[in-house]
């Protein structure tokens, strides 16, 4: 099932399990020092996925504006032992289907590694310019109209 709050709505326990699953993914098998707390996460809207009452699946629709003149999706993150099951794919339409029913027409952006652009193109969204790096890895901005 997801789960679908605002900051000021999560419980100290989600809001926990959302910043070491970050924090696990993004820092330690990414191996990636960089601040995650970017200060993002108040005006967020925030989409997870529990399993026995952990959160596996997360991400953050960003405040419009982030990039540009564009809704965000950020953050993107499974849990080692639940990727490949779809949790994934349930997220992202859902956070794209938030968005087009409240800003249909509007721009969306995401900063996508590269090895996952085929993934992000299954959604319907379009590279757009050039690799860029970000914590030394590779990406490129994606962009669909919702």
């Amino acid at each position: 099932m997801i789960t679908i709050k605002k900051f000021d709505a999560l419980t100290t326990i989600e809001l926990y399990q959302i910043l070491r699953l970050r924090a696990e993914v993004f820092v330690v098998e990414q191996r990636q020092a960089y601040l995650d707390l970017d200060n993002y996460d108040y005006e967020s809207i925030h989409f997870f996925i529990k399993e026995n009452d952990q959160i596996v699946s997360y991400l953050r629709v960003l405040p419009f504006g982030y990039y540009e003149n564009s809704h965000v999706i950020g953050r993107v993150v499974s849990n080692k032992e639940v990727r490949g099951k779809g949790n994934m794919r349930l997220l992202l339409n859902a956070a794209i289907d938030y968005l087009r029913t409240r800003y249909s027409g509007e721009l969306l952006t995401i900063g996508a590694q590269e090895y996952l652009l085929d993934y992000y193109a299954s959604f319907g969204l379009k590279v757009y310019g050039e690799r860029y790096y970000e914590d030394n890895l590779p990406h490129k901005k994606m962009k669909m109209i919702l």
